[in-house]
């Protein structure tokens, strides 16, 4: 699968600063904790703006759960998010890490919100995992035919997206070469477990990273092309074979 999502971005890693258009509202982190975030473009303002975090939380570790609740809910969109609290606590363990723990096995639910927190926190080796990221690495498997398992998508407010459920469009590619109709026997079958999906996101940004730069540390960029691409260019390509 890593050389399928490698392939396809390939052409378009050198493009990421023009793709990714995720904005903000940079007065906000800098009334809050005094973090400017600098760059003439979304990437570059993003960066600096985890970077600052990063530095102010280093300075200020009593902050964490204020600094989360902005990351998840101002940041990340996340309005009705209300467990900062317990996202800090529950991942807390884990301070200062610079490589994933082998006892880090995080629960499925919310992943889209805590896993925000763990790439500010622990970005060496955390990404962010949410119904874009997801949407995307099950497109370009479906565009390629759906040869392998579909991750689990979170909960997303992306009305392009929601239309266009890639997990059906790949399951009715898999389910036409044959198998039964019992829901549990095609989840097993199909579906990536909840409890793994997280980790084997995580081994695939690693071996993309690899495959595309050469080493390990772009993991981030990896996470930001396919959530830049999730409702553009890639559910152009899907709508375009769906349409066949």
């Amino acid at each position: 699968m890593n050389n399928k999502i490698a392939n396809y971005l390939r052409g378009k890693k050198e493009n990421i600063s023009a793709l990714y258009t995720w904005g903000f509202d940079e007065t906000v982190p800098q009334k809050k904790f005094g973090v400017v975030a600098d760059g003439t473009n979304w990437l570059e303002k993003t960066i600096s703006l985890k970077r600052g975090l990063r530095e102010y939380l280093s300075n200020n570790p009593e902050a964490q759960v204020d600094v989360a609740h902005y990351f998840i809910t101002e940041w990340g969109g996340i309005k009705r998010f209300s467990k900062s609290k317990e996202t800090v606590e529950d991942f807390s363990k884990w301070q200062g890490s610079q490589t994933r723990p082998a006892d880090f096995k995080p629960k499925y639910a919310s992943v889209s919100s805590w896993s925000k927190w763990l790439s500010l926190m622990y970005p060496s080796w955390a990404c962010i995992y949410d119904s874009r990221v997801a949407y995307s690495i099950n497109a370009i498997n479906y565009l390629d035919g759906g040869e392998q398992k579909i991750f689990p998508v979170p909960e997303g407010r992306n009305t392009r997206l929601n239309i266009m459920d890639i997990s059906t469009l790949l399951l009715k590619q898999k389910l036409k070469k044959g198998g039964g109709s019992n829901p549990k026997d095609i989840k097993k079958a199909h579906f990536i477990n909840e409890r793994d999906a997280y980790l084997d996101y995580l081994d695939l940004m690693v071996t993309v990273s690899k495959e595309l730069w050469g080493d390990e540390t772009h993991i981030h960029e990896v996470e930001m092309l396919l959530f830049a691409l999730a409702d553009t260019v890639i559910y152009e390509d899907v709508l375009a074979k769906a349409c066949e």
